[in-house]
């Protein structure tokens, strides 16, 4: 992806390895029982394919936004983790992975070919984005908390 030369990946205790370094982003935000409280829950979900971007994604939000609730879920996990987290924010990879009108706020990568626009929906409201970068994602993941603090039924994507 053209920016992901922006995201940095923090510290992770035993993450020397690619496979150790999903296992370390994977459990840090499941560590504890999610809350369905204040806080605000985003679910990070690529093919396998695209381990790396889901694991720098995912770090860098955990990063940013330490007071966000931050999961990864493999392709074969992803309706369950949908269900048991039920995330105000969804990050994936495959297109039609989030059913219609089912989350207030969504980012569909579906390509890393710079060419193919990124799918962002917030609050019903559908735009297109150049492979957004680092910046961009940290204001979607803040217009995701503040709809999910703000409104008691955000609009449906």
């Amino acid at each position: 992806m053209k920016h992901m030369d922006h995201l940095f990946l923090v510290h992770l205790p035993h993450a020397r390895s690619p496979e150790n370094l999903y296992s370390a982003i994977r459990w840090s935000g499941q560590k504890k029982p999610w809350k369905r409280g204040n806080k605000t829950r985003i679910l990070v979900a690529f093919r396998t394919e695209y381990r790396v971007y889901q694991c720098a994604i995912a770090s860098a939000i955990q990063t940013h936004r330490p007071h966000a609730q931050v999961a990864v879920a493999e392709p074969n996990e992803f309706e369950a983790e949908m269900e048991r987290l039920d995330p105000h924010l969804v990050i994936c990879s495959s297109p039609n992975a989030v059913p219609p009108d089912s989350k207030s706020a969504w980012v569909g990568f579906y390509s890393l070919d710079p060419e193919v626009l990124a799918a962002i929906c917030l609050d019903g409201e559908y735009s297109e984005s150049h492979n957004p970068g680092l910046g961009e994602l940290l204001s979607i993941v803040d217009e995701a908390e503040r709809l999910a603090r703000m409104k008691s039924d955000p609009g449906a994507c």
